[in-house]
């Protein structure tokens, strides 16, 4: 098992803080059967793992990823509604879920096109549909994107939570028509965040109200806040917790150039009079 990395939330008293904790975070960056487990999150996630059920081929950690590596798999042929990747986590004391995740199909061996997300709790729950979250994959790291997106409710404080990204149709993602035996299949950058039930998350009267877009990036996006001209500080954060850049503005609009970054995600702090607020964004080439 890999060494987990913490990911901790600094509150700051007065400040609303709508920071979101990572329970658990695939990057899949040493190409090894090691990624398997998560490369992020709480203790209580170290030793879950990413699965492909159905009947595919072993997962194969060693294949290039948005960043670094992915999860890759064959033999989805005859795999819909049968044929899925599916990982395993704990939410206790944590609310508000969110999903992010990536998925590409490959080139000169398509796979399947067509997935959509369930969840179910524990081992002898029933699969249910996570909504908004039906993905068509290309030869991309862009078509088949969740970013941020809201997990139900009643995954929240849960010993065991299942997610799956299952294929809907035997549709490859290009010619020929039907999902091959060597079609590929890959997936990166997965992430389940939340916020600690109870704790910490204020809403203020007044508070600022920050928009960033688009999500995901490509070069640049923009930060709006309705700061009446008064100055934010504003930071982006690695995954790895480093400020890889700062600045401070009273504009009400800025344009964030990014094309400099490794594609991944990162975090955006922006820091305001009465008001801390975080998002992460994720970037793209």
């Amino acid at each position: 098992m890999k060494t987990i990395i913490f990911l901790w939330v600094l509150m700051i008293p007065t400040f609303a803080l709508r920071a979101q904790d990572t329970l658990a975070g695939w990057t899949f960056p040493t190409g090894t059967s090691a990624d398997a487990n998560p490369d992020f999150g709480l203790p209580a996630n170290a030793a879950m793992s990413i699965t492909a059920q159905g009947g595919t081929s072993a997962v194969d950690f060693s294949k290039n990823g948005l960043t670094t590596y992915s999860a890759q798999t064959t033999s989805w042929d005859g795999g819909a509604n049968i044929k899925y990747w599916q990982i395993e986590v704990s939410t206790i004391g944590y609310k508000n879920l969110k999903l992010n995740s990536v998925q590409t199909s490959g080139g000169n061996k398509p796979g399947p096109r067509d997935f959509k997300t369930q969840y179910k709790i524990g081992y002898s729950g029933t699969w249910s549909d996570i909504p908004n979250t039906t993905l068509v994959t290309a030869n991309d790291w862009t078509s088949a994107v969740l970013s941020d997106l809201s997990i139900p409710t009643a995954c929240e404080n849960k010993d065991s939570v299942f997610i799956r990204w299952i294929m809907t149709s035997d549709t490859s993602s290009a010619p020929p028509a039907l999902v091959m035996a060597n079609g590929v299949s890959k997936i990166d950058n997965i992430f389940i965040t939340g916020n600690v039930a109870g704790a910490g998350i204020v809403e203020l009267p007044g508070e600022k109200q920050i928009n960033i877009y688009p999500n995901p990036c490509i070069g640049a996006f923009f930060v709006n806040i309705d700061n009446a001209g008064e100055p934010f500080r504003y930071e982006i954060i690695s995954s790895d917790g480093r400020v890889k850049f700062s600045a401070t503005t009273a504009e009400s609009s800025i344009k964030i150039a990014v094309a400099d970054l490794p594609p991944s995600f990162y975090i955006i702090r922006v820091i305001c009079e009465n008001a801390v607020a975080v998002k992460q964004i994720l970037v793209l080439k």
